[in-house]
Formats: C-alpha cells, structure tokens, sequence
C-alpha cells in the first residue's frame, strides 16, 4: 500500500470519529440557559384573606366566597399547597393553619389526590396513561348543607390540543416522561393560541378569556425554562411571558382574590362582576405561578 493511500485511509478514519463525535454531542446535548426574570404583581396576604373566606365549617374551603358547593378535587390540592407557598414566603401562620385544617378534613375523603385531576402534575403526581384525558364533574355527596363536588379525569379526549389547559398538561407530562421533543411541540401549539390579550382556544366564548389559563402558561413555561433540554426554547418566548405577566397583574381583586375572566373593551382589559367572580381554583394558579417565578421555594407536596 503507498503512503498516499494509508493517508487518505487514516483521513476517512478521522472524518469518520469527527462525525461519531459530533452525532454523540447533539444527541446527547443538554441546553445551558441563563433563567429569565419575569414577574407580575400580586399580593399574597390579600390573597390569604380572600382564602379566609372560602373557610367553612367543613374545613374545607369552598368554591368562592358564599358558596354552597365544595370541590374535592381540584380545589383542596391548589388551595392547600397555594397556602403553604404563602405561608413559607411570608411566614403568616394563618396561612399554615388554614393548609393544616384542609389536609386534616380532606382525609377521609382519601386525601388530596384522591380524585385524579390534569392539574395535580404542577405536584408532580402523573396520570397513569399517555392517552390525553378530559375532566368530569361529579357530586361526591352532601353535608351541611354543601354539595361536595369532584372533577374526574378519566374520559378520553381526541380534540385536546384545541384547549390551552390541556395542551399545558400535556407539557408537563412529556418533561415527565422524556419526551422534551413533545414537550416542545404542544408548548408551541399552545404558544399560537395566544393572541396578545389570552388563550384563544375553544373555549373562548363571547370574548372572554379564562385567567387561569395565563398561570397555566407560566407554569409550564417555566418548567420549560428550568430544564436544560428545553430551555432554549422557553428562553425564544421570554417575552410571550411578560405579556402574560402583565395581564395577570391587574386581574387580583380587592378582596384578594383573582377573576377567573376577563374582556378586552375599547384598548383596555376589563373585569369584575359584570364579567366574573373570583374563586379559590384561579386564585390558587396565581399564587403557584407567582412563587415558581419569584422564589427559589418548591411547591410543598402532600399526600
């Protein structure tokens, strides 16, 4: 064999380990971002008195303020870690009793998680199925004169990435499960039912929008953002973020708690009564998302 060919041999071997090399490091790539500062305002201890009122004799806290009706699942799980997150940045002990007194009168009801709810992967408790699912409403019983209510998770869904919630739930099971090129691909889908003001899903009736859709999106942003294989991408949508987070800074009442709608009239988001009213599932998403986006603190997960 002449020096020319073992040459060329040993280049091909080169050009080859060089290929081998370079299809290992994206394969196996893990993104380094620097983590964003995105921020609304919102006041926890007002917060903490509108979830005063949601306190009845049950010890459990009910849908909004003058209900008769108390939702298992989703709202004890949001309300109860919502006011842990208060109670652990602001340190009001109102805020722990009123999260002990939840997770003591929901025992017998099988816990928090009892009713699997799309909701509970902010917490970490995952579905038991890929199958994408879709939330039934059905009434647990009566006492005290309140209905105890539930919304199941257990009816197939085909159509679910029409809906922002859905396709938010979606994310954060594909992080989950590994799957970051899902992840990144039903982001995306929910990114382009934003329109400037909200979600712009099928939901969306009469011009209004659901506010807590707005929480969901900076939730899972943010998840997006704190993995390193797909924060590049959250990094490309910081600013959808702050438009979001703009929007979610007017919409806390006075009493605390937050409108679950909103309008877009004449230039200028409306809201109050002749719209919505507040209750404790929107106004928990806003206390999560605040404290994922403003501390360090983690959600503090119970059974």
């Amino acid at each position: 064999m002449t020096g020319r060919y073992k040459v060329l041999i040993v280049l091909i071997i080169l050009l080859v380990g060089v290929i081998a090399l370079l299809y290992y490091r994206v394969g196996n790539q893990q993104e380094t971002c620097e983590q964003q500062k995105v921020y609304f305002n919102f006041n926890l201890e007002e917060a903490l008195n509108f979830y005063e009122s949601l306190n009845t004799s049950l010890w459990l806290l009910r849908e909004y303020p003058g209900s008769h009706t108390i939702w298992l699942a989703d709202d004890q799980a949001l309300d109860y870690n919502a006011l842990m997150l208060i109670y652990n940045i602001t340190h009001n002990v109102t805020a722990k009793m009123l999260a002990e007194q939840i997770l003591i009168a929901i025992k017998p009801y099988g816990g928090l998680y009892k009713y699997y709810n799309s909701v509970f992967e902010i917490f970490g408790i995952y579905p038991s199925t890929t199958t994408p699912q879709s939330g039934v409403d059905i009434i647990v019983g009566n006492i005290d004169n309140y209905t105890l209510k539930a919304t199941l998770f257990n009816h197939t869904i085909s159509n679910y990435y029409d809906y922002a919630d859905l396709l938010a739930y979606r994310v954060l099971l594909w992080l989950q499960l590994g799957n970051y090129s899902g992840a990144e691909e039903n982001f995306i889908s929910l990114v382009k039912m934003w329109n400037g003001i909200g979600f712009n899903d099928s939901a969306y009736y009469n011009d209004t929008y659901q506010s807590y859709k707005l929480a969901l999106f900076l939730i899972v942003w943010r998840a997006l953002e704190l993995n390193p294989h797909t924060c590049l991408l959250a990094t490309k949508y910081v600013n959808m973020t702050r438009e979001v987070s703009n929007i979610m800074s007017l919409l806390q009442s006075s009493q605390g708690g937050v409108w679950t709608n909103y309008k877009y009239v004449n230039g200028k988001i409306e809201y109050g009564y002749n719209i919505s009213s507040m209750n404790g599932e929107t106004t928990s998403l806003f206390v999560i998302a605040y404290a994922l986006l403003s501390t360090n603190i983690s959600i503090p997960i119970t059974s």
